[in-house]
This record gives C-alpha cells, structure tokens and sequence, in this order.
C-alpha cells in the first residue's frame, strides 16, 4: 500500500512529510508482517533504537521500526522500515 502522511515520535511530529509503501509478508510460523519504506526531504533525526508511528493523510496510522537508511541523494532520504500492523 502506497501512503503519504508524516511521521511521530509520542506526540511530536519527527517528519512532517514522508512517502511510502508498506507490503504484506506472510513468515515462515504465519505471522504477518509489513515491510517497505518511507522517502523525505527533510533531515529527521531518524534512531532505529525507537518505534515511531506512522499517521497517512486519510488519518489511519499504525507503528514503525526503522530498518535502515538506504540512499541520501540530493537531498532526498530514502528509510527501510516495518511495521507489525497494517495501517488502519
């Protein structure tokens, strides 16, 4: 699922605009997890030590775990992450 939205960290808004995707995965025991990414042109300062939440434009969120930054080129930050629940 495609989404644009920001991103937050308890109450405070740590990206204020992100877009991304997040896919359904079925693991080996059945359990369903949903990994993908997120882009910005901001600077977050973005741990993956914490679990964020993800609010989309229509208002539904769910939680995050950044994975990893994956590319920075000009500018635009691209994140891998997952999250355990699919937004709603």
């Amino acid at each position: 699922m495609k989404y644009h939205g920001k991103i937050l960290l308890g109450s405070k808004t740590v990206v204020h605009q992100v877009d991304g995707e997040l896919t359904e995965r079925t693991l080996s025991d059945g359990k369903k997890i949903y990994r993908g990414y997120f882009s910005t042109m901001e600077a977050p300062e973005i741990s993956e030590d914490d679990i964020y939440r993800l609010v989309v434009k229509d208002g539904r969120k769910t939680k995050i775990k950044v994975i990893a930054l994956l590319s920075d080129i000009a500018g635009m930050k691209v994140y891998s992450c997952y999250a355990t629940q699919p937004i709603e």
